[in-house]
């Protein structure tokens, strides 16, 4: 939600329901006597999030097979979250926001009429104020306790959230509201894809993977405001050639955004073996398709990150600024390596929308100099098919 509020206008409109909207106490909030027919879903954040929240939905779906459903999405979640459901999509961009915009997007939901509405976000009063406007009667959402947070004023069933749970068991815990008995599995977290996705994939094996060779994934960003999340580059070039050394064949795939093209293209010229730079190259279900084959992915807490691990993919997260207590990768076959301690890290919180524009330490992104390729290596080997990783 923080990338939501560089609006003005939203900021605007965050500012005065913190002014006006004073927080009551609240009570855990008990299961509803009568599941309703037709829900929506609202979720504004990233990949990750929304590979997240969609394993939740499909949670509910697979449960209710006639419950209908829709979703408020903002652009990094429009290709994730409706995927695979028929349901009413609400599209929203906060970059182009204005009071038209909201107030046309408020009587699309109004004509609707859903019954109740699950609110994903934490820490903003924005959307619980859009849904409580759309007139739903059953309305969800975490909030933060010990802290200024109007979301519970607004919220018919307002569920803590504490900082020690993961992302997903919060965001599951949400959706108990409605169904006591609802658990996400990993069929629930796999991204269906359809056929041009895997021809996509089947081609590139073709085309580009030597027979025989081990394919790997990078994920080498991000950059902007999380730049300081990265492992260094020669890191990645020494893991590979690890790899190489361990299987005799390999293929490193570059993932990553077209604005993480350069970086992708730094590690291809520095690096002897195969490289494969698709960043910017393939919509999310391409991805999807193209990790689910590999044989090991790596990258630091990033949304490729998350969608690896739904996939099923040998998946291995890297966290230093970011907490694996709240976004470990959840997979079957997925696992991370932390940091070692610094009384810094971690530096940001998802829970409270803390994001720290630059590093703070004296030696810029030291916590994930920490991660060695030992750690990474041995990360890798207990999650990897097969045992092909010596």
């Amino acid at each position: 939600m923080a990338s939501l509020l560089k609006n003005g206008f939203l900021r605007l409109a965050e500012d005065a329901l913190r002014t006006l909207v004073c927080r009551r106490r609240t009570r855990p909030a008990p299961p509803l006597e009568v599941f309703p027919s037709t829900l929506l879903i609202v979720k504004a954040g990233g990949l990750g999030d929304a590979v997240l929240v969609r394993a939740v939905a499909a949670s509910l779906k697979s449960r209710h097979p006639d419950l209908e459903l829709g979703f408020l999405v903002c652009p990094p979640a429009l290709r994730v979250l409706p995927c695979g459901f028929e349901a009413t999509v609400h599209f929203f961009d906060p970059r182009r926001a204005g009071a038209v915009s909201i107030l046309r997007t408020l009587l699309q939901i109004r004509k609707m009429r859903y019954e109740a509405a699950i609110d994903f976000e934490q820490g903003t009063a924005v959307s619980p104020a859009l849904l409580m406007a759309a007139g739903i009667r059953v309305r969800i959402g975490g909030y933060l306790a010990g802290v200024s947070d109007p979301r519970a004023a607004m919220l018919t069933h307002a569920v803590e959230f504490r900082e020690t749970d993961s992302m997903l068991t919060s965001f599951s815990g949400l959706a108990r509201v409605l169904d006591p008995g609802l658990s996400v599995t990993a069929e629930n977290l796999y991204l269906p894809y359809g056929a041009p996705a895997k021809r996509r994939a089947e081609d590139l094996w073709r085309q580009a993977i030597p027979p025989g060779a081990r394919t790997v994934a990078f994920h080498l960003g991000p950059l902007g405001w999380g730049a300081y999340r990265r492992w260094p580059l020669e890191r990645f070039i020494e893991l590979a050639d690890r790899l190489r050394a361990s299987c005799g064949s390999l293929a490193v795939i570059l993932t990553g955004t077209g604005d993480e093209g350069p970086l992708a293209e730094e590690f291809s010229a520095k690096y002897g073996g195969k490289s494969i730079n698709l960043c910017g190259q393939c919509p999310v279900e391409e991805t999807a398709a193209i990790l689910k084959a590999c044989d090991l992915v790596v990258s630091s807490d990033t949304g490729v990150m998350h969608l690896a691990a739904a996939m099923g993919a040998p998946t291995v997260g890297l966290f230093g600024p970011t907490t694996p207590i709240q976004w470990a990768p959840a997979g079957l076959r997925a696992t991370y390596v932390p940091s070692n301690g610094l009384p810094c890290s971690p530096c940001v919180n998802s829970y409270r929308n803390v994001r720290p524009a630059e590093c703070v330490n004296d030696v810029k992104s030291r916590c994930m100099l920490e991660i060695r390729v030992a750690d990474v290596l041995a990360a890798a080997q207990r999650v990897v098919r097969n045992g092909w990783l010596r």
